[in-house]
């Protein structure tokens, strides 16, 4: 049986030894080959074989383009970071261009929201998660045609709300909820 076994293990070691033989004696005269051509000034004929590629380093997917609207959202978001006085054409442009759809409020009553908004957050502090709930609010509305009543009502009241926990005034509160409702009553003007 040990017989056996040995003869079998020397059979493959002189196999592999064989077989290695050959391929060094291949790539050798695949050289010798491809000298001779170049010396004749032809192309090789046998090119030489490429290590295999590396793969590619892993790297982080591309971020989703946003479309102007996200953008313009993204925008808000940052602008309830932080108002100040001087922000009003700033937030005024942000909320326009977050608008969607085809019908869209006029310019002059989104100024409007946006001069009353930052009255009312002026030296106030959104929380994180307040920021993006309210841009998400007013961004309804300014796109509000197809939204049910009862539905605007309790967006309305969320943005009066948050308002509220930010330490707004009551008077500041209301006239930011006049305007969503102005803005919601050109939606419903004929011909809008």
């Amino acid at each position: 049986m040990k017989k056996i076994f040995v003869a079998v293990l020397l059979a493959s070691l002189v196999g592999k030894v064989f077989c290695q033989t050959a391929v060094i004696i291949k790539q050798k005269a695949k050289a010798v080959a491809n000298q001779n051509s170049a010396q004749q000034g032809l192309p090789p004929q046998y090119p030489a074989s490429q290590p295999p590629a590396q793969p590619a380093a892993r790297t982080a997917p591309a971020p989703p383009q946003l479309t102007p609207e996200q953008q313009a959202f993204t925008r808000v978001v940052a602008d309830l970071a932080a108002v100040k006085t001087n922000d009003i054409s700033k937030v005024s442009a942000d909320l326009m261009a977050m608008a969607r759809g085809a019908s869209k409020p006029s310019s002059a009553m989104v100024q409007r929201l946006a001069k009353d908004l930052v009255t009312a957050l002026v030296g106030k502090t959104l929380t994180p998660a307040q920021r993006p709930r309210m841009a998400q609010d007013i961004q309804a509305v300014l796109s509000g045609a197809n939204v049910p009543a009862t539905q605007m009502d309790a967006i309305i009241a969320d943005v009066a709300a948050i308002l509220k926990t930010a330490g707004a005034d009551a008077t500041a509160i209301a006239i930011v909820r006049n305007d969503l409702k102005a803005v919601l009553a050109e939606f419903l003007r004929p011909g809008a």
